[in-house]
């Protein structure tokens, strides 16, 4: 009897101990695996955040330090310049901006103000003229800016920044320029301020896929 009962007792003990020891094996690796993947889920938003800020550094430290003012893009307001909107796509929101624009842009237009001529002087007939044409690519002008601001003799020249959208962001960068003479015209007849007459499609104009049958 005492031999069967020591065979029982080493048999049992054979089977208790390999699955104690794959359990206490398996609760790290759940655990583990549970962190793996939470920390999965927030890491892309974190990297592309981090990609950010690295491209930002390196771009900031190859521009002079005196040149960053122009790369330090302004908080975005709530309100949307676009087609001429303050945050609603109703006509009549549309029309009460598109007659605030349209009184900024004539008044541009007939002042003909060159900034910086007090610094750099008058104009003059052999004064070299640079014309920019301006769109809504705010970034790529930052950058344009601070490649003018490098350039040998810039001071000597006038800046013509030629607009055919109106946006307050980029007239305040463009009236931050302080290393030459500047000047800004508006184009007058933009789809901005005509989004429902030439050039923009009035209701009399035939769609722009119509056929020759048609």
């Amino acid at each position: 009897m005492r031999a069967v009962v020591r065979v029982r007792v080493t048999v049992v003990g054979r089977r208790r101990f390999p699955c104690l020891r794959t359990l206490l094996l398996l609760i790290p690796l759940f655990f583990l695996c549970l962190q793996l993947h939470v920390s999965s889920l927030s890491s892309p938003r974190d990297v592309s955040t981090q990609e950010s800020a690295n491209d930002s550094a390196l771009i900031l430290s190859m521009v002079p330090q005196v040149l960053h003012k122009f790369l330090t893009a302004r908080p975005k307001n709530a309100s949307s310049m676009y087609n001429g909107t303050i945050g609603n796509d109703s006509w009549e929101g549309r029309g009460l901006m598109t007659e605030e624009i349209l009184r900024n842009i004539h008044r541009y237009n007939a002042a003909q103000t060159i900034i910086n001529e007090d610094i750099f002087g008058p104009v003059q007939n052999d004064t070299i003229i640079i014309v920019i044409q301006v769109h809504t690519r705010i970034v790529y002008l930052r950058h344009l800016i601070v490649s003018l601001a490098q350039a040998q003799g810039i001071e000597t020249t006038l800046i013509v920044f030629s607009h055919d959208f109106y946006d307050p962001e980029a007239n305040e960068l463009v009236q931050s320029v302080d290393f030459a003479r500047v000047m800004q015209i508006f184009y007058p007849l933009s789809i901005q301020t005509h989004p429902d007459t030439f050039p923009g499609q009035s209701k009399g104009d035939c769609p722009r896929d119509i056929n020759y049958q048609q």
